[in-house]
């Protein structure tokens, strides 16, 4: 009897000394602004990895470096959740994914440079390599080659499809965009309406020399 008081009141010291630490479970919550982490309550840094910089996550109530989903990472990243590590993010759309005159490539993700007939100076249509590229005036913005396309989407980003004639008529498509803002930093865009439309560039025509009457 003596021995059996004995172990039962060691029973309750051992027991008292576990609850003694431990402050908080899934039945005993913390107070407002901590959290419980192995049974401890210690104060939070964030609640939802919106309280955190950017490429860290909330765990355990501290910002920790690393990613839980795509809004943990900056624009044009997303998270390698196996990683747990932001990463460039795979493109998905020519033109909404891809810098000025690249293409995505949706089977390796990757943006890629588009050829170099694609805003290249020109004087005739050998200039622009073939292919029914042409080579396109824009007035006193100069002249241009334009790559042949079929629809929008045969264009890299920041170009257009656009039917192409002579004498107001649609004879062609090309991918054109304002070629010369590209090329001379000091060009500012045209006024809506003063925009002349590309004409094939006739080479046979006569050329009038800056300054020229």
């Amino acid at each position: 009897m003596h021995i059996f008081l004995m172990l039962f009141a060691l029973v309750g010291v051992l027991s008292g000394c576990g609850d003694k630490d431990v402050q908080c479970s899934e039945d005993v919550s913390c107070s407002f602004g901590e959290v419980c982490v192995d049974g401890t309550c210690s104060s939070k840094n964030c609640a939802t990895s919106a309280d955190c910089p950017m490429e860290t996550t909330c765990s355990g109530g501290s910002c920790t470096a690393g990613c839980a989903n795509d809004d943990d990472c900056y624009p044009g990243d997303a998270c390698d959740t196996t990683q747990g590590q932001c990463a460039e993010a795979s493109c998905r759309s020519t033109t909404l994914d891809c810098g000025f005159k690249e293409f995505c490539n949706t089977v390796t993700g990757e943006c890629y440079e588009a050829s170099g007939y694609y805003c290249l100076e020109c004087f005739d249509d050998d200039d622009c390599g073939g292919n029914d590229n042409t080579c396109l005036g824009w007035g006193a913005y100069g002249n241009f080659c334009g790559v042949t396309c079929d629809t929008e989407s045969d264009c890299p980003s920041g170009f257009t499809c656009i039917d192409v004639g002579s004498g107001g008529s649609a004879e062609f498509k090309q991918c054109v965009t304002y070629c010369w803002l590209y090329i001379n930093d000091d060009q500012k865009a045209p006024p809506p309406g003063e925009l002349p439309s590309p004409t094939p560039v006739d080479p046979t025509s006569p050329v009038c020399e800056s300054g020229a009457p």
